[in-house]
């Protein structure tokens, strides 16, 4: 089940950007600059549709991960002696995530690896969309 929610999932975001390309090539939507952020509007029957599928897709996908999460079941994170003596595995999870005030990235997690990545991607992301917008600047 999980892998057909996740085959569904994307094909779902793959036809809802497809017909929202396709609103975009034949004038039915239009794509627009907001500062440095790409945004679409459009207002026919393709552009409706393509969004749909794209908010199903992402909605699909968010069911199957939320399905497995990775929480071990009571059983394996218990510590003790398990059949014959051996012991039980501990399952150990590390959680974290970003707050984007404005232009001001905040990191916070429980493993200082995990914020390091973190702060990379933000960079990365950041440094792309700065060099996006000086080229749309320059182009105008």
């Amino acid at each position: 089940m999980r892998r057909v929610a996740e085959i569904l999932g994307l094909t779902s975001l793959a036809a809802g950007i497809s017909l929202i390309v396709y609103a975009i090539a034949t004038g039915q939507a239009h794509l627009v600059l907001l500062v440095i952020i790409p945004a679409v509007t459009g207002s026919s029957l393709p552009f409706f549709l393509g969004l749909l599928l794209i908010v199903v897709g992402f909605v699909l996908l968010f069911a199957q991960a939320a399905e497995f999460d990775g929480i071990a079941p009571p059983e394996s994170r218990m510590t003790g002696g398990g059949a014959l003596g051996s012991p039980k595995p501990t399952t150990e999870r590390a959680w974290g995530g970003v707050l984007l005030l404005g232009p001001f990235p905040i990191a916070f997690g429980s493993a200082r690896p995990l914020r390091r990545w973190m702060y990379l991607a933000l960079a990365l992301v950041g440094s792309v969309a700065l060099v996006g917008a000086v080229i749309a600047f320059l182009r105008l």
